[in-house]
């Protein structure tokens, strides 16, 4: 199991720290936790792409964890992704994603109309809304939804990333939060 930071900013801008994102990569699972600016280009920096990625974990909706959701989606089109994007993320995610879908619809239409693709299948999302104490299966990892507290914000998750037979190593990785003791609790060992 390995993990890359690829973006550890926050809103304001830096050009050394991009928008939060992390990969996770086990097996042949790969798995992007957060949407932040500049992610597209810092997966090709961690040799990844759009196309490669399973699913998309989202930790919350705040617009710096979310704001290259839209450039994912085209760009892994663009890469010959061959399946929908796979998005789960806490209430309102759905409503996030089709609004963003619905507010791109006919720049879409006009690229896929211009540049002929043999398939826009890659640019459908599948997106799931979970909730903390959710598992998913993602490939050879099981992944632990984990509530935390990033006030506000009434729903925010970190992560536990595991093999899915329960053996080797673990990841805990969190978005936004305070001390939490929950956390703590699920990333002890």
């Amino acid at each position: 199991m390995h993990i890359t930071l690829l973006g550890t900013g926050c809103p304001a801008v830096h050009l050394e720290r991009y928008g939060p994102a992390q990969l996770i990569r086990h097996g042949a699972a790969q798995v992007l936790v957060d949407c932040g600016s500049g992610v597209t280009q810092r997966l090709l920096a961690a040799r990844s792409s759009g196309r490669e990625i399973d699913a998309l974990l989202l930790t919350h909706l705040h617009s710096d964890h979310i704001v290259d959701l839209f450039q994912l989606i085209i760009s892994s089109w663009h890469q010959g992704r061959d399946r929908p994007q796979r998005v789960y993320g806490p209430p309102g995610t759905r409503a996030y994603v089709e609004g963003l879908l619905d507010l791109w619809r006919s720049e879409l239409a006009q690229r896929m109309a211009h540049e002929k693709r043999p398939s826009a299948v890659a640019l459908e999302v599948e997106a799931e809304e979970i909730a903390g104490g959710d598992i998913l299966a993602i490939g050879e990892m099981s992944v632990r939804v984990v509530p935390v507290a990033h006030e506000p914000v009434r729903h925010a998750f970190g992560f536990i990333f595991q093999d899915a037979s329960g053996a080797g190593p673990r990841i805990a990785l969190s978005g936004d939060t305070r001390r939490c003791p929950a956390l703590i609790e699920a990333a002890r060992g």
